[in-house]
């Protein structure tokens, strides 16, 4: 069912164009400020009523409720109503794709947004294509940089990391978007206020920058939960200020037909309660449309809600390029077309049934030498920057894609390790390695190239009290005692209560002797949970979102630093096996703890 949209305009703004459409119930009316309300498409004095599949023109809008806006620079809200794309005349993607540089900081859950986008990119040269130089006419996006996030390693340093990338000598880029992880769940209304501050000062010093507002993803409190109160509070801010807004927490609030569920508690996952029952939207759509939803890897979610996320990237860049939705007049930007456009009458999900961020890709024109970050020769550190750029947890080099296959996968970093190693590889012009192939083994045995990877990590560090061991090309490496079959009918999923997200994080990923719709669940040495997450591979679970303890509240609400993590899967008591040591450390690394339940 459609919602209708309630309109309304600030009377005295001149510069650019206006931006509006709000909700005002589910067979409300338009209105609009200085003008009579009308039904249908019937105007008055220019003006017209809108229906939630709408969008209007415009800039320095004042938003209400749940809409969406498309403007040029100056003013917009993209929330869950962004995200048809079909709507888009591919000469404003194109347009987008040519004006805008992007850096985008983020840690685990905003590589959400591109995950999608990996799906959506299609092969060198399609409509949505992108990587980090935009060639073949692609968006040029600096993913993960700067790195960290808006709260990790603390709330400010993410504006000075910012600076130092637009001051820098021969700087490119004219747009930053910079995304929470859990770090709103616990801020102050000045913690917001700082995060504002700054954002506005950058805007300032920068003007020739288009800096990205951004939420924080849900948690399952609610609507009352504080979580809710400093997302609005960043609302507010963008609304009465004309600022970018991609409201990240609105778009994973609603399933692709409207419904909400934040009143549901709904999480970061798509999970939500319904009374004692729990639920999760996105499972249960793609449910009721099957071939209509995606696969990729969605970092502590669903595949659906980054598609979503993705789609409304998309639809935010379109807006900045000038496009103008519901103007039927709208003259169309020089813009040589593309392939790679959506099907007239095609479903807006249907394109992507099947879709996958694994697609095959046309090579690049890119001449590597494998020394991704240039200091002299091919070492473990090389491979493990193009693993961090795969799992979209660092940066991504512009020659990350070693094998040149047109996507950056555990194969690159399994051709550098081999280099390292002495073993043929995909930068041996002579050795007839057929790096499909490589591409291939890698894809259907990711497990091995992640305990590769953790390996390279610490080899010359001196640490060898380590407790790993090398596994080679083609090696599985979950505990042998309980083998598991990748056709294994998946267990049921059983509920878990929530861990209190604080401003501090790591990640963890690993192996365990479990079915996929088993839950790890992590605690610290008082029996407080403090991350969890669910196998969604028969084997392999991750990322596991591990809160860490926040010094400024009496109650310990997470790890401790050097404190051991205590595991368990679905209840039973899970043992660590490593490569990683199962102690608090901190930091932004990915750490991997394969686990074997007893």
């Amino acid at each position: 069912m459609k919602q209708y949209h309630r309109l309304r305009m600030l009377a005295g703004l001149v510069s650019g164009f206006i931006c509006f459409g709000f909700i005002i119930g589910l067979w409300g009316v338009g209105e609009i400020w200085g003008t009579k309300t009308i039904d249908g498409s019937t105007t008055i004095d220019g003006t017209t009523r809108i229906d939630g599949s709408t969008l209007i023109q415009g800039i320095k809008g004042i938003w209400e409720d749940r809409s969406c806006e498309a403007a040029v620079a100056q003013g917009m809200i993209i929330d869950h109503t962004c995200t048809t794309i079909s709507q888009i005349p591919e000469s404003w993607i194109n347009k987008a794709r040519a004006e805008f540089r992007i850096s985008y900081g983020h840690t685990s859950h905003g590589s959400q947004v591109v995950s999608g986008m990996d799906v959506l990119k299609g092969k060198p040269g399609s409509l949505y294509w992108f990587d980090r130089d935009g060639t073949h006419g692609g968006l040029s996006l600096h993913d993960a940089e700067p790195s960290g996030d808006l709260g990790n390693p603390d709330r400010t340093g993410w504006a000075e990391r910012t600076r130092a990338i637009l001051d820098r000598q021969g700087n490119d880029r004219n747009l930053v978007m910079w995304s929470w992880c859990g770090e709103v769940s616990n801020a102050s209304e000045k913690d917001i206020k700082t995060y504002l501050d700054l954002m506005g000062q950058l805007e300032v010093d920068y003007p020739d920058v288009i800096f990205i507002y951004m939420t924080g993803h849900l948690d399952g409190s609610g609507r009352n939960g504080n979580l809710n109160k400093r997302n609005d509070q960043i609302r507010d801010f963008c609304r009465a200020n004309n600022k970018i807004l991609f409201d990240f927490a609105d778009i994973e609030s609603y399933d692709p037909d409207g419904n909400g569920f934040l009143d549901k508690g709904a999480t970061d996952n798509c999970d939500y309660r319904n009374g004692s029952a729990m639920g999760n939207w996105a499972m249960e759509w793609c449910a009721a449309h099957p071939g209509e939803c995606s696969t990729c890897t969605c970092v502590h979610s669903q595949s659906l809600n980054c598609d979503r996320k993705a789609r409304a990237f998309w639809w935010m860049m379109a807006g900045l390029a000038g496009w103008k939705p519901g103007v039927s007049a709208q003259s169309e930007p020089a813009m040589p077309a593309t392939s790679g456009s959506q099907t007239p009458g095609q479903s807006e999900y249907n394109d992507m049934a099947g879709a996958s961020e694994s697609g095959s890709g046309e090579p690049l024109p890119i001449s590597c030498t494998g020394d991704l970050n240039e200091d002299g020769s091919i070492t473990p550190t090389d491979s493990l920057i193009a693993f961090r750029c795969y799992l979209k947890s660092g940066p991504c080099p512009a020659c990350a894609d070693v094998n040149q296959d047109g996507e950056v996968s555990p194969a690159d970093a399994l051709c550098l390790f081999r280099k390292y190693g002495g073993i043929s590889s995909c930068l041996d012009k002579t050795s007839g390695l057929d790096t499909t192939e490589l591409n291939k083994t890698a894809s259907l045995n990711k497990t091995a190239s992640l305990n590769t990877i953790t390996r390279a990590r610490y080899a010359g560090t001196g640490q060898k009290n380590k407790p790993f061991g090398f596994v080679g090309l083609g090696e599985a490496t979950a505990p042998a005692s309980t083998p598991l079959s990748a056709n294994s009918p998946p267990k049921e999923e059983r509920s878990f209560s929530d861990p209190v997200p604080t401003p501090w994080n790591t990640d963890l990923f690993g192996h365990v002797n479990a079915k996929a719709g088993s839950w790890v669940l992590a605690y610290n040495s008082e029996g407080v949970l403090c991350g969890k997450a669910i196998v969604k591979r028969n084997g392999l679970y991750g990322v596991l979102h591990l809160y860490l303890d926040d010094p400024e509240t009496k109650k310990k609400e997470g790890m401790g630093l050097g404190e051991p993590i205590l595991f368990q899967v679905n209840g039973k008591k899970a043992i660590p096996l490593g490569p990683d040591e199962a102690i608090c450390q901190g930091g932004n690394d990915l750490i991997q703890i394969d686990l074997e339940v007893k």
